[in-house]
This record gives structure tokens, C-alpha cells and sequence, in this order.
């Protein structure tokens, strides 16, 4: 059934669907909430939840915010009933600058955090235990800032890949931003990975959203959900819908890496996601050559010679750092 989201009994179901899905759900109630969400009304009146929720938490940050926080007794009314109650009074307060933090699992809680610099060695991956119990891998030279709080769990890919294993808490939601992306994600594994003008999220495990956000951290356009097995890029103005992700590219924390007839631009490709020292091709019928092996992710040197000798190529290295596989026939320009 649908709303009009100016309705109120539209805007209830829309907060009541808000609380749901950043909580334990299963498929069915995943399925439901998607069908729910296909119809325009619906979408209108969920955004318009979503785009609250995100106002108070960029608000909540600011000097303003935190000179608005105010304690609150603790309140026996239910999460969702907490959830309708701050939407709807932010709603009602010219620029939703009325910030009340409630000691309940989905605050808008306004208490200030300390950045942290996660950052990894160009030479190796890092792996770190985050304070409420998760697990995060960093690529080599990867860098995510820790942002949390009472609040929310909250980092920043700022360059590189890394790997989310996600603690449950349903008290705080886990959230990684990178570049116009928003992840949202509750006892779930899932990799994000900085590419050149987009982000990639590869789902593992459990079930992620996918939003794109402004230039104010706020969420934009309808969410995204990705099974296990799906990918999703979001570029600057438009995301992706969901497709198979690449198995050799979930493997990318593993030492080894293995290839059984994969097209050698392709081998190149994966491996180069996880290289301290980009390889690049050269000459014509090179590409297309199969590749077969097993090879170790931290030695870029290594892999370009041995795939020279297994395919009968050349290793030339360029003065811009850059390891070139040439076709013998090949002319260096």
C-alpha cells in the first residue's frame, strides 16, 4: 500500500521502514521493503526521512550543534517511537536546528569525537580492531579516518581499499562515506575500494545500502540494498545497479593470488589493485594472452618476471616508476 508522503500515516511508515532497515532484518523484509519503496510516493516521503536523519547528524557535528546539545532524562518510550518523535520535531524547526539527544539506540546524540588516522604501509596490509569489536583490513597505503561516536559508528575511506567486518550493535549504526558514496551496514563484510573517479562496494556477507551524497555529507537519490556476491560503483552523479562482483577481486587480503586462464590485461588489472608499483602492457596481441599461476600480491617485481618468462615477454622499467610487460616484437618508442 502507498502513502501520500504529506499524509501521516505515509510518514509513520516511512520512519517505521527507516528503523527496520538500519536494524536486523531478514530477505523477506528486505523484499517488502523494496516493493514499498518502488512506488513514488513512497520513495518521496522515505528520502524525506532519510534527509532529516542526515541534517541532525551534519548539524550535530558543527560548533552550533554541540552548543545545542541537550541532556535529556531517560525516556521508557520505544526506539521507534523516539525516531518519529526527533523526526517529526526537526520537522518542525525552521533549518532543523533543534537538536535533542535521547538516551535511546538511535540518538541524535551531539556528544563531539576525536578523528583518528587509520593508515596503512605502503609495503604491507594492516589489520585493526576497532573500538566496539570490528574488524578492519586496510590495502597497502589505504587510509581511513575514524570518525565515530556515541552516537554512530562513522569512517572515511579517504584513498585506497579496505575490508569492513562489522561488529553487531544495534545501537549504533556503522557507516563508511568515501568520495560521493554512503555505505550503511549492520553485522555485515564488505569491501569499499577508491578508484580513480568512483568507489566499488563488494558485499560478502549480510546486506549493505548504498547511497550517493552531496557536497554536506547528505544522503541523495533512492538506496541501493546488495546481496552477497553483488558489487555496486557510484560515480560522481549516478549509482550503479548491483552486479556479480569478481571473485578474484574479494580475494585481494590473501598473500597469494592465483589466475587459471584469465586474460592477462584482466590478471594485471586485479593485481594491480593491491601493488605498490603499477604494471602496465605494451604491444600489440599481449593482452588477450592467458595467464595460469600463482603469484605473491606484495611483490609487483616478481609477478611482472614471471609472467615475462611464462608468456615470453619483456620487462622494461620506466623511469615513472612503472613496471612495462613488452611483446618482444614490440618497438620502444
Amino acid at each position: 500500500m502507498s502513502h501520500d508522503p504529506k499524509d501521516g500515516a505515509g510518514s509513520r511508515t516511512a520512519v517505521e521502514w527507516f528503523t527496520l532497515m538500519r536494524g536486523p532484518h531478514d530477505d523477506d523484509e528486505r523484499r517488502a521493503f523494496e516493493q514499498w519503496l518502488s512506488e513514488p510516493q513512497n520513495t518521496q516521503a522515505y528520502e524525506s526521512v532519510v534527509a532529516t536523519w542526515d541534517q541532525s547528524m551534519f548539524v550535530a557535528r558543527t560548533d552550533m550543534g554541540r552548543d545545542r546539545n541537550l541532556d535529556r532524562a531517560r525516556s521508557k518510550r520505544t526506539p521507534l517511537m523516539l525516531v518519529a518523535a526527533s523526526i517529526a520535531v526537526l520537522a518542525l524547526v525552521p533549518g532543523g536546528l533543534l537538536l535533542v539527544r535521547h538516551n535511546w539506540p538511535w540518538s541524535i546524540a551531539l556528544l563531539e569525537s576525536q578523528a583518528i588516522d587509520i593508515v596503512a604501509d605502503q609495503a604491507q596490509q594492516r589489520v585493526v580492531r576497532l573500538a566496539d569489536g570490528s574488524r578492519l583490513t586496510l590495502d597497502r597505503g589505504a587510509s581511513v579516518r575514524d570518525l565515530s561516536s556515541a552516537a554512530e559508528r562513522r569512517l572515511v575511506l579517504i584513498r585506497g581499499r579496505a575490508r569492513f567486518d562489522v561488529a553487531h550493535d544495534t545501537r549504533r549504526p556503522f557507516v563508511v562515506d568515501a568520495r560521493k558514496g554512503r555505505i550503511i551496514a549492520h553485522g555485515t563484510l564488505f569491501d569499499v575500494s577508491v578508484e580513480d573517479r568512483t568507489i566499488r562496494v563488494a558485499l560478502l556477507r549480510g546486506v549493505v545500502e548504498v547511497r550517493r551524497r552531496d557536497e554536506r555529507g547528505l544522503s541523495t537519490d533512492r538506496p541501493r540494498f546488495l546481496r552477497p556476491g553483488e558489487q555496486i560503483i557510484v560515480g560522481a552523479d549516478r549509482v550503479a545497479e548491483p552486479s556479480p562482483a569478481d571473485a578474484q577481486m574479494l580475494g585481494w587480503p590473501d598473500t597469494m593470488i592465483s589466475f587459471d586462464d584469465v586474460p592477462l590485461s584482466r590478471a594485471i588489472e586485479i593485481f594491480n589493485q593491491s601493488s605498490t608499483r603499477k604494471i602496465e602492457l605494451a604491444g600489440a596481441g599481449v593482452a588477450g594472452r592467458p595467464l595460469s599461476g600463482a603469484f605473491h600480491r606484495g611483490d609487483p617485481e616478481g609477478f611482472a618476471q614471471a609472467v615475462a618468462v611464462s608468456l615470453d615477454l619483456i620487462v622494461d622499467h620506466e623511469t615513472r616508476g612503472i613496471i612495462v610487460l613488452r611483446a618482444r616484437e614490440s618497438t620502444r618508442i
